[in-house]
């Protein structure tokens, strides 16, 4: 923030501060509208040394009004005129899931993540097929339809269809956007964290095919995914009340507590 609004000022202090006059570090007298309202909403976070870390941070911007996010174009025939991204972000931020989870999902909306398709287009590299199958590595491929995570996906469909009470499909709208009917709020939230879950170990086992060469199958993935979600409701099984941990996760067969044991399928 001193560098983009003082950088010239503070420029004259020290020698070693005059590289802050170059033209590749933006600075201004004063901030544009946007930049102020930025700042009006930070200076309005109030936060103290015992909870200052990343989940609180995010939650604290998240109580605060904001936009509904400006979608690709690329979604449009996807979601259909019908579609309507007010709630949305409160469904990929929606203080259920771990912060790198919903960051994934993020960047796929936006259409951010770095996949080879994208790379290629923009000339940083010159081969845009997929490390493992060889088709086209897009969006769409790199978190369904590439052969291997098609395997992932069918394992955890009977679950998906189990909380959604409908027959899940592996389609954008519903993995990256989460068109279903309406449900409970917390079989929304579970599916959601289950969902997220299984995008995250797709992305990181595709960045070690593609940058380590790994060989990992479908299972790996799978156990990955598995360990995970698993491990998650156990520590919160530890750390919430019962009444807490019952009202947020109890969803039998998935997760059902009985005479003071925790029993995960998955």
């Amino acid at each position: 923030m001193c560098r983009f609004y003082v950088g010239r000022r503070l420029s004259t202090l020290r020698p070693e501060w005059r590289s802050l006059t170059s033209n590749l570090v933006p600075n201004a007298v004063l901030p544009s509208k946007f930049y102020s309202d930025c700042i009006s909403v930070l200076s309005s976070l109030r936060l103290t040394d015992e909870n200052f870390n990343c989940k609180t941070f995010y939650n604290l911007l998240l109580s605060k009004e904001s936009s509904s996010p400006l979608l690709s174009r690329h979604w449009t025939p996807v979601l259909g005129p019908g579609f309507s991204p007010t709630n949305l972000w409160s469904r990929v931020r929606d203080n259920f899931s771990e912060n790198f989870k919903e960051d994934i999902l993020c960047l796929i909306i936006l259409r951010g993540i770095k996949v080879r398709d994208s790379l290629t287009r923009w000339g940083y590299i010159a081969n845009p097929q997929c490390s493992l199958c060889g088709r086209r590595e897009t969006i769409d491929h790199c978190f369904l339809y590439c052969s291997r995570v098609k395997c992932v996906w069918s394992h955890f469909s009977p679950l998906l269809s189990q909380i959604l009470g409908r027959q899940f499909t592996c389609t954008p709208p519903v993995v990256f956007f989460f068109c279903w009917p309406n449900i409970s709020a917390k079989r929304s939230a579970i599916a959601r964290f289950i969902i997220k879950t299984i995008i995250y170990g797709v992305w990181l086992f595709r960045n070690k095919s593609t940058f380590r060469n790994a060989k990992d199958n479908y299972r790996a993935i799978i156990r990955y995914v598995s360990f995970d979600i698993s491990s998650r409701i156990r520590v919160d099984f530890l750390r919430l009340t019962s009444s807490c941990f019952l009202d947020r996760w109890s969803f039998p067969p998935f997760v059902c507590v009985s005479d003071g044991l925790l029993n995960v399928n998955i």
